[in-house]
C-alpha cells in the first residue's frame, strides 16, 4: 500500500466532508470499504458513526482536525491485538501531550468520542479518559458527593459575595467536579466551545445541578 501514514484517509476524509452533504455516507462508505490499515478504518469507522448520530458536518471536521493525523500517526501499522486499556492510556497521552494546555479538555472529550467508537465497534476496553493517568486530573467519583455539596454551600454563605458571584464561582465549581478539567480550561471555557445543538442541554444541566445543592 503506497498511502502516507498521516495523509490517508485523513485528506480524503476532509475532502468527503467539504462537499455534498447528501452524499456524506455513501462516500464514507466507500472509503471504508477500500484497503485500510486498521487504524485507518477505526477513524472512518469512528467519522461515520459521528455523522449517522446525527452530528454537524462542522463538529466532524473538527474532531478530525483536532486529533486525526495523530491519531493514525501515533498507531501506525499496529493491529490492535490484546490491547489492554494502558495501550490505548499510552496513545491517548501522546496524542494530548502535542496539544495546548488551554485546550486539553476539548481534545480530550473528543479522544472520549473516538474511543467509544472503538468501544462499541472493536471491543476497545473500559478506559477512564477524564483521568488517563494525569495525576493532575482529579475525578469526580474521588471526591464525595457531600464534600461537594459542602462546598457549594460555602459558597453560597458568603455573604461579601454577590448573588452573581456566588452563581459563578458554582458553575466553575460544578464543572470541575463533574468535568475533571483544569481550573486553567475552566477559565479559558468560550460559548463557542461548547456544541451549539447541544447548548441548551449544556445551560439546562448547569442550572438544575446548581438548584439541587443551594
Amino acid at each position: 500500500m503506497s498511502y502516507g501514514w498521516v495523509d490517508y484517509p485523513v485528506k480524503e476524509i476532509r475532502a468527503i466532508l467539504n462537499g455534498d452533504r447528501k452524499k456524506v455516507r455513501e462516500q464514507l462508505d466507500a472509503l471504508l470499504n477500500q484497503d485500510l490499515y486498521p487504524n485507518q478504518e477505526r477513524l472512518v469507522k469512528w467519522m461515520i458513526d459521528l455523522f449517522v448520530s446525527g452530528n454537524k458536518i462542522s463538529t466532524l471536521k473538527r474532531y478530525l482536525s483536532d486529533v486525526g493525523n495523530d491519531f493514525i500517526a501515533s498507531t501506525r501499522d499496529t493491529e490492535f491485538l490484546g490491547w489492554t486499556k494502558h495501550d490505548y492510556h499510552y496513545v491517548y497521552n501522546d496524542i494530548l501531550a502535542n496539544k495546548n494546555q488551554s485546550r486539553m479538555g476539548f481534545t480530550t472529550t473528543i479522544i472520549c468520542s473516538l474511543h467509544s467508537s472503538l468501544k462499541k465497534y472493536y471491543q476497545a476496553p473500559d478506559i477512564d479518559l477524564k483521568g488517563g493517568g494525569d495525576p493532575q486530573i482529579v475525578l469526580s467519583y474521588l471526591i464525595p458527593s457531600h464534600v461537594y455539596q459542602l462546598i457549594q454551600r460555602c459558597i453560597s454563605a458568603q455573604e461579601e459575595l454577590s448573588a452573581y458571584n456566588q452563581q459563578a464561582i458554582g458553575v466553575v465549581i460544578t464543572l470541575l467536579y463533574r468535568t475533571g478539567m483544569r481550573i486553567s480550561e475552566i477559565l479559558g471555557l468560550q460559548v463557542k466551545d461548547v456544541e451549539y445543538d447541544l447548548l441548551i442541554y449544556f445551560f439546562e444541566w448547569i442550572r438544575l445541578t446548581i438548584t439541587c445543592i443551594v
